[in-house]
């Protein structure tokens, strides 16, 4: 008997290539899946270390990764968002020359696989202070969020590049208390949602809505949020693995989202015991059915 009265739609579209292990996503019920998903992708360098090689080849192994979790989050069909940390704004304090290198990879890979991200139907979106990034990268992020969306869309990326949660909040908070101050904007006006949406329209390609995270993973065994998205994630559930961001395989992905599908979320809210005695009932008619 299931804990949830969930919708029974097909969770995956597998393709005759389709894995094996996505292939086990297919008995769960579509609304048991999260349609945000948000990842810090942790363990490059120590996964460079390992294996006893320099820090960037950790990195290039990290962009393998990425493409392998983007094409599985393509055929998690209930899946609508990704968001990745890709490079945090205390990224900036690392090496000179570990930053250079990681912004050019990360300028390198958009350059290679926008296009086929967008046949594929995926829509290119981004966070973060864009404007401390190189030129050519920040040209490049420009000219992708220009261009029009896909015909089918099927998967939004959004990639943090030079992102702060902290300083989302701060400079969210400054552009608001900026209306204040000129009269464009009452002081009692400002409310969550106001917040939110002032807070999104910073991105750059994010449309007009991203939902919060539904579920925040997090790779390499650290148990913290890095300034991640600290006022979307006020109600995510969270997820940690042991596993090196580069050793992250579509088997880990799929043990996740197994997870996730039986937490139940209340968002702070508890059922009065009627209630809930109530959804049981039906819930046992349901899945007995």
């Amino acid at each position: 008997m299931h804990m949830h009265a969930h919708r029974h739609d097909a969770a995956v579209c597998c393709s005759q290539q389709q894995s094996t292990a996505l292939r086990a996503l297919e008995a769960l019920p579509a609304d048991s899946l999260p349609a945000h998903l948000a990842v810090i992708m942790d363990g490059n360098a120590r996964w460079a270390r390992r294996h006893g090689r320099p820090v960037a080849a950790g990195h290039v192994a990290g962009v393998e990764a990425l493409r392998t979790l983007v094409a599985s989050a393509i055929a998690v069909k209930p899946l609508q968002t990704l968001t990745v940390y890709a490079f945090s704004s205390e990224n900036f304090g690392r090496p000179p020359d570990e930053v250079a290198a990681l912004l050019r990879l990360i300028e390198s890979t958009l350059e290679r696989e926008a296009n086929g991200l967008h046949d594929r139907g995926v829509r290119l979106a981004f966070v973060g202070d864009l404007e401390r990034l190189p030129s050519t990268l920040r040209a490049l992020v420009d000219r992708l969020t220009s261009r029009a969306p896909p015909d089918s869309e099927r998967l939004v990326l959004v990639v943090a590049l030079a992102y702060g949660g902290r300083q989302e909040i701060v400079a969210t908070a400054s552009q608001l208390a900026a209306q204040v101050a000129r009269g464009a904007l009452k002081a009692d006006a400002i409310d969550e949602l106001l917040f939110s949406e002032t807070l999104r329209m910073r991105g750059a390609g994010l449309g007009t809505t991203m939902s919060d995270p539904d579920l925040l993973l997090r790779t390499g065994g650290h148990r913290r949020l890095s300034n991640f998205m600290l006022f979307q994630c006020a109600y995510t559930e969270l997820h940690t693995v042991d596993v090196l961001w580069p050793d992250f395989s579509e088997h880990d992905l799929v043990g996740v989202l197994k997870e996730y599908s039986g937490r139940r979320r209340t968002f702070g809210v508890r059922e009065s015991p009627t209630a809930a005695a109530t959804k049981r009932d039906s819930e046992f008619e349901i899945n007995s059915a």
